[in-house]
């Protein structure tokens, strides 16, 4: 090894470290991952509509693939995992992340891409869950749950 070739490597080292330290490697590898999916989508048609791939063309997801892709970007910006919610909102067509949890207080309309959106207070009411709560969607289904089997615990012990 060379002079030269150490001190690449170890600049290269401490530029990973740097990197690495403040987040933006992973930010960096989230968008690599999100821009090869839209590649390959708009590459390869015939893998993108037997894979379920968003493209321009796809059809419009079932409601339930809409409800299910909307709780999990609420949970993924709920807990602050930007990254993976830039791969996640690429793949589905959902809507940008960028637009944080107030593109949930939309009813059921569309976005930019022509997909539905419920909206949050749209589920929210739905379910019956409370509008003003600060928890993810996800959370407030398993309060629900763990309070429905206490409340049936109970109802039982009584008999």
């Amino acid at each position: 090894i060379t002079m030269s070739e150490s001190t690449t490597d170890t600049l290269a080292a401490a530029l990973k470290e740097t990197l690495q330290r403040t987040g933006t490697l992973n930010s960096i590898r989230a968008q690599m991952r999100s821009t090869i999916l839209k590649c390959m989508s708009q590459s390869l048609p015939v893998v993108a509509k037997t894979r379920s791939l968003s493209t321009p063309t796809s059809p419009t997801p079932p409601i339930e693939n809409v409800l299910i892709n909307e709780l999990i970007t609420n949970y993924l910006l709920f807990n602050g995992y930007n990254q993976t919610l830039s791969v996640f909102t690429a793949e589905t067509s959902q809507h940008p992340m960028s637009c944080g949890r107030d593109v949930f207080d939309r009813s059921v309309s569309g976005n930019d891409n022509g997909n539905v959106v419920l909206g949050e207070a749209f589920i929210r009411a739905e379910l019956g869950l409370n509008s003003m709560s600060p928890l993810a969607i996800l959370y407030e289904i398993l309060e629900a749950m763990k309070e429905r089997k206490k409340d049936m615990t109970y109802e039982g012990g009584d008999d």
